[in-house]
């Protein structure tokens, strides 16, 4: 993306938007793995990620998960704020008073 060549630049931009999701399951079964090899029984973990990963589904069934905010109001934030989505200012506002509450 720092090449001064548009033609350049845009082919980059195409080929992330076409690698992304591959990336993000690779990367997911990275992290899926680690967790599992580095969690001791009877441990507590923590995990900051980003939304748009998938693992908790695929993680060992012995390993219980809490999510501390639902996944699809936080995609759902994401994508509005992304997208400049036309979200009505009342869902967008609920949505980002959700995210903010403790």
């Amino acid at each position: 993306m720092k090449s001064k060549n548009n033609i350049k630049k845009l082919f980059q931009l195409l080929r992330y938007k076409i690698l992304k999701p591959f990336f993000l399951r690779r990367r997911d079964r990275f992290i899926i793995a680690t967790i599992d090899e580095t969690l001791g029984q009877n441990e507590t973990g923590i995990l900051f990620i980003g939304a748009y990963h998938n693992i908790t589904r695929k993680l060992p069934k012995d390993i219980k998960v809490i999510e501390l905010k639902e996944i699809s109001k936080i995609r759902k934030y994401q994508k509005a704020i992304q997208s400049r989505s036309k979200i009505k200012t009342n869902q967008l506002e609920r949505l980002t008073e959700y995210i903010v509450k403790r």
